[in-house]
């Protein structure tokens, strides 16, 4: 729903016969905005049991790509009305809750969020130029070029002090998305400079590749002192790769201190937001 809104959002715009003085040549962006999640899945469980032993569990749903981000986009106008650029976006995912779980013995709680640098080559469609606001659309690809995703899960337990901790660190394989913006240009006394708004849509998964147990921290059950169990460990199973298929023999003749194997998961990073910022053209006008 939200995906064909905003198709309809940017053919309404190019079909306006709003504008600005064209500009054509090289062109620089600097935005900055804010997603919310789109085209959600369902991330983990909340679980709740009473003393009795009833007990209630829900799904909970939504994706890791919201949140704020920083773009810089680097293009070049063929024309009053064709562009192409290249866009370079540092996303600062919200935290978003995974898991809960409260039973008479312990409290549980892992929240997730990501970090992701990416790459968004994009085509640009502008409209007509001839009063102080001038509609404009594209399509592009996502690339994530470099990011981590990070899993922080605090257990604490009834009657016993200090608490558990763990944290993971997820990397994913290659993948392209895609995008799809509609925004305006606002006109400054600046015929080189130029506000804009637009709204965004991007679709993305991202196929797990390796993680990393960063931190495994437990309450000694007497003392309540913390103790560091990847320390303790001969052999502490922090390194994980992700594969496909398994089976009996998968990690049955691995070596201390080997990656263990788990089958991949695929985690949602789509979003649907609002992005602001300043235009600067380093070209000609077309009249």
């Amino acid at each position: 729903m939200k995906r064909t809104a905003l198709f309809s959002f940017l053919s309404l715009f190019l079909l306006a016969g709003f504008g600005l003085k064209a500009q054509t040549g090289p062109y620089a962006r600097l935005g900055v905005g804010y997603g919310m999640g789109a085209t959600t899945d369902q991330l983990g469980t909340t679980y709740v049991e009473d003393a009795n032993g009833d007990f209630t569990e829900e799904n909970i749903y939504g994706t890791y790509g919201g949140g704020f981000d920083v773009n810089l986009d680097l293009g070049y106008n063929f024309s009053q009305n064709f562009g192409f650029g290249l866009g370079v976006d540092y996303l600062f995912g919200s935290t978003v809750t995974r898991d809960e779980y409260t039973d008479p013995s312990q409290t549980s709680m892992t929240e997730v969020y990501t970090r992701q640098l990416r790459l968004s080559p994009n085509f640009t469609v502008r409209g007509n130029n001839e009063g102080m606001v001038q509609p404009y659309g594209g399509l592009g690809l996502v690339i994530p070029v470099t990011g981590t995703t990070y899993s922080n899960t605090e257990d604490v337990y009834t009657g016993i002090s200090g608490t558990a901790t763990q944290k993971v660190e997820t990397k994913g394989q290659f993948t392209l998305g895609y995008e799809a913006f509609a925004g305006v240009y606002f006109k400054v006394p600046n015929d080189k400079v130029r506000i804009f708004a637009e709204l965004r849509y991007t679709g993305l998964r991202i196929r797990a590749k390796e993680a990393e147990i960063v931190e495994l921290m437990q309450p000694d059950m007497s003392t309540g002192t913390i103790i560091d169990v990847i320390d303790l460990r001969p052999d502490p199973y922090t390194e994980i790769n992700f594969v496909d298929e398994i089976d009996q023999d998968t990690n049955a003749n691995r070596n201390a201190g080997d990656p263990i194997e788990q089958l991949r998961t695929s985690t949602n990073f789509s979003s649907f937001g609002i992005q602001v910022g300043v235009a600067m053209s380093f070209g000609g006008d077309e009249e």
